[in-house]
């Protein structure tokens, strides 16, 4: 997601004007898509299933980096960032948002998984439950093992997926619990 690059390049200037210790927000998160929006890519179900994952990505990057908010451009939104339709209808992108916050509400970052290769993600711990926040970097599937079977994973949605030790990772981010 694009607000790792805004957090690198904002923080690397205020440290550079001495106010490297200021905290920072993403105060407009969103999805573009096409001229404005109402092109025939924009309305498909593809458009919006990607602009799911996106928004799970940015909130969880946006924890990561330990911004104090990230707030997603607009509720109604133009070209095709729009969380709900005309008629305040959610669309995927709100229930991943919203799943998200829930998720990650109250947890702290432990840092970035990269062991695997083609594969992006996060670890975070929230009252004592290790949370891995994953997901392909290539659109393709990757294999990730892993020591022990995780208590519960759940999709960007919060349907639950299949718990093995062997997982497989595609673009569609999911989040994988350990409990004590």
């Amino acid at each position: 997601p694009v607000v790792l690059a805004k957090a690198d390049y904002l923080r690397n200037l205020l440290t550079a004007s001495g106010f490297g210790n200021k905290f920072l927000m993403n105060t407009e998160s969103g999805l573009l898509c096409g001229r404005d929006g109402k092109e025939p890519a924009c309305l498909a179900d593809e458009f919006q299933i990607t602009k799911a994952y996106y928004a799970a990505q940015a909130n969880a990057t946006a924890m990561a980096l330990g911004l104090r908010a990230n707030v997603w451009y607009s509720l109604t939104g133009w070209r095709g960032t729009a969380l709900v339709d005309k008629s305040l209808q959610p669309y995927p992108a709100y229930n991943s948002l919203s799943f998200s916050a829930t998720k990650l509400h109250g947890s702290t970052y432990n840092g970035e998984i990269d062991q695997y290769p083609g594969v992006k993600g996060h670890e975070f711990n929230r009252d004592g439950t290790r949370i891995w926040f994953l997901w392909s970097l290539d659109g393709e599937e990757h294999s990730v093992q892993f020591s022990t079977v995780p208590s519960a994973v759940f999709d960007v949605f919060g349907l639950p997926v299949n718990t093995t030790q062997e997982f497989m990772v595609t673009r569609a981010p999911v989040y994988i619990e350990w409990t004590p």
